[in-house]
């Protein structure tokens, strides 16, 4: 059982100055609403003191098994109730989490573990034997903490009944700074091997306290944790919803594959703020049945991840007009960026004031390039997805959107292939919203009055579904390196052919 008036236990005063720590806002929620419930998981929760013992007993246990300031802590599940209680028992031991996807091939795993020198990793049953075999190949592992039945025995391994029941023990008095690390996310890198971005617990707090007031976020909020914890958006639903005192709702996995028990979700849950992919979002609109449900407790909607067509944001705006939404994005290693009202090109351009009322404006091509000091440029690639199609710059995304204004269209996945004169071709892949498949020429006339003649693509394929990425991206570059692999140059002067 977990006791909040164990004696044993002693979280930080409430109103100690010293909350740098991103673990000291749960124990600052321990100490100002101990009952009040910080996590909820498919009808269970766990109060804010609930989880700061639970957490402590965890980072208890993995002190004493060896973890220590500086080290990293896999945590290998799908999510749970104990979820929150892995990311911040492994902060409070002095360690950094590294979510680790589930979802993912075992050898990006073991490359993950290999990369960041895991060690102690929290887990579940079903990834037992997957990690079994990691180990025969290798990999070693000092420590699991989850599972019911263990690896093997050269690996101990503990259950949370274990964990929940140990008697709690002091921490090393080695004290945590701001700049020690406190999560570690990996993305795809751009060589192709996975890379690890690191922050600190200055970064993750800055981040979930600024968020916690750009979204005027307060202890009555119920936000949904809609992205596994290996995408940085769920910093948000656990980190701003900490510093608030907000209650932060596991979305179960299941309910994201069927939109209409995810929209009721929503509804019996309360949930007032949501961050979400565009993709999840469209899905809710077209499938959800919003209009049957009770979203009154609904009052932000934030996205990010990738573009959102705009025809089903507007719709979806429309369908619930009193939300407010709002753009938040940004690579992973700066957390996030948000803009809540763009104007019309006004990113493109910079402006110098030079005197009152007057500036100079420059505009940004996009370009990325090195200064090599001596006033020589060295370009090095593009910022955005614009391409060279027979001499014309061309925005892909300019086409993506132009694909998805048919009426016909749900979403689509534009990129390029060469052509056999050395140039490129546009290619689009899009699923559709009716029964009845539309035709390929009906979509080609139709975007012949949407864009220039040399960006209306080449090719377009309507599939059942796009690939994505674990945190509901669409994932472009699966498109064009499956498109590659069937694809065949014939001799010279033929058109390419696939096979």
């Amino acid at each position: 059982a977990l006791r909040s008036d164990d004696e044993t236990l002693r979280p930080a005063e409430p109103d100690s100055p010293l909350k740098y720590l991103i673990h000291q806002m749960i124990e600052a929620g321990e100490c100002t609403h101990p009952e009040r419930p910080a996590i909820r998981f498919n009808e269970q929760e766990l109060s804010y003191a609930e989880l700061a013992i639970a957490s402590r007993k965890l980072a208890a246990l993995l002190h004493q098994r060896g973890v220590r300031r500086g080290d990293r802590v896999g945590i290998y599940q799908n999510k749970r109730l104990e979820t929150a209680v892995a990311l911040y028992g492994i902060m409070m031991a002095g360690a950094a989490y590294v979510p680790l996807d589930p979802a993912a091939p075992p050898s990006r795993t073991a490359f993950v573990l290999k990369d960041c020198g895991i060690r102690h990793v929290i887990t579940q049953d079903n990834k037992v034997a997957t990690l079994a075999a990691m180990v025969a190949d290798g990999i070693a592992l000092d420590c699991l903490i989850g599972p019911g039945k263990p690896v093997d025995d050269s690996v101990p391994t503990f259950s949370w009944d274990t964990v929940y029941a140990r008697d709690d023990a002091p921490l090393s008095d080695e004290p945590l700074m701001t700049h020690d690390l406190a999560y570690i996310i990996y993305t795809s890198g751009s060589t192709g091997t996975p890379k690890g971005i690191m922050h600190t617990h200055a970064s993750g707090l800055a981040y979930a306290r600024w968020a916690a007031s750009n979204y005027d976020l307060t202890g009555t909020d119920r936000i949904a944790n809609h992205v596994p914890l290996h995408f940085d958006i769920s910093t948000f639903d656990f980190f701003a919803g900490a510093v608030a005192g907000a209650t932060t709702i596991i979305i179960p996995e299941m309910y994201l594959k069927v939109p209409p028990s995810y929209a009721q979700l929503l509804a019996r849950e309360k949930i007032s703020v949501l961050f979400t992919v565009p993709f999840a979002l469209i899905q809710l609109h077209l499938r959800g049945n919003l209009d049957a449900v009770d979203l009154s407790a609904l009052r932000w909607v934030i996205f990010g991840g990738e573009p959102f067509p705009m025809k089903h944001l507007h719709s979806l705006m429309a369908q619930v007009p009193w939300v407010r939404f709002n753009n938040m994005y940004g690579p992973a290693e700066v957390n996030g960026v948000t803009n809540y009202t763009v104007h019309a090109n006004a990113q493109a351009f910079l402006r110098m004031e030079v005197a009152p009322d007057y500036a100079h404006v420059y505009y940004r091509p996009g370009d990325l390039v090195c200064d090599q000091g001596d006033g020589t440029l060295v370009f090095l690639g593009r910022k955005d997805r614009q391409v060279k199609v027979r001499g014309y710059r061309v925005e892909l995304d300019e086409v993506e959107a132009a694909v998805c204004r048919h009426d016909s269209i749900e979403e689509a996945g534009a990129y390029t292939l060469p052509d056999v004169e050395g140039s490129r071709r546009i290619v689009v892949e899009a699923t559709y919203l009716a029964e009845e498949v539309p035709t390929i020429s009906a979509i080609t006339s139709f975007l012949k009055g949407e864009l220039p003649a040399y960006a209306v693509p080449q090719e377009i394929h309507l599939v059942e579904s796009l690939p994505r990425t674990s945190t509901g991206k669409i994932d472009r570059r699966a498109l064009e390196l499956r498109a590659r692999e069937t694809l065949t140059l014939a001799p010279e002067g033929n058109e390419p052919q696939r096979c």
